[in-house]
């Protein structure tokens, strides 16, 4: 391996590293030698890659959107046949995660979002990007929905991604207090059989 692809190899296990710490740990429950100390490498090492801790959480947001789009990009894909069905197990998956990890952790972006509020511009970039591409995948797979009949019409695309999103995060907001993933079933009932409902005609053929 050359010194370029060690430098790399570096770079995208102190992201992956990050990703867990902060999701777990929160940006000020989480050190700089904390993270150093998990990928062994000197403190030193880790200002070369990153000029900051609020730029490292920021390349961490970054870097768990870029696994998240992953997902997402599978999503879209299966929903050019079934649209309704493929952001239903888009959710449903994330529920059975939650499951097997006893419903903790959350999500990294909500987690973030509430704990910082603001106060560090880059993370919170960071933050606003990934949610808008969250909802850009979600508005499209609503929309294909809906010129399918497996969604009513009623309401933009754009409005129910939004409200998918803020339900979402507000069911993994309850599910940490609760400690348990009742909270993320009962938001998708809900969801799909009323916001996401198919249309009084039926999905068309």
């Amino acid at each position: 391996m050359g010194s370029r692809q060690r430098v790399a190899a570096k770079r995208e296990n102190l992201l992956d590293l990050g990703v867990e710490q902060l999701r777990t740990s929160g940006y000020h429950g989480t050190g700089i030698q904390q993270v150093v100390g998990l990928a062994g490498i000197p403190k030193g090492s880790f200002y070369a890659y990153y000029p900051s801790k609020e730029a490292f959480a920021a390349a961490v947001v970054r870097r768990y959107a870029e696994l998240f789009q992953a997902e997402l990009d599978r999503m879209l894909e299966a929903s050019r046949e079934r649209p309704r069905a493929a952001l239903r197990d888009f959710f449903d998956g994330l529920v059975e995660r939650f499951v097997a990890n006893g419903a903790r952790g959350g999500c990294l972006i909500g987690n973030l979002g509430a704990e910082l509020e603001g106060t560090a511009p880059a993370v919170s970039l960071a933050l606003r990007e990934t949610m808008g591409a969250w909802r850009t995948a979600f508005a499209d797979v609503i929309a294909r929905a809906q010129q399918r009949g497996e969604v009513a019409s009623g309401r933009s695309p754009g409005l129910l991604a939004d409200f998918l999103i803020n339900a979402w995060e507000g069911a993994l907001l309850r599910m940490k207090v609760e400690s348990r993933v009742d909270p993320l079933r009962e938001c998708l009932e809900l969801l799909f059989d009323e916001l996401l409902a198919p249309s009084a005609a039926g999905p068309s053929s």
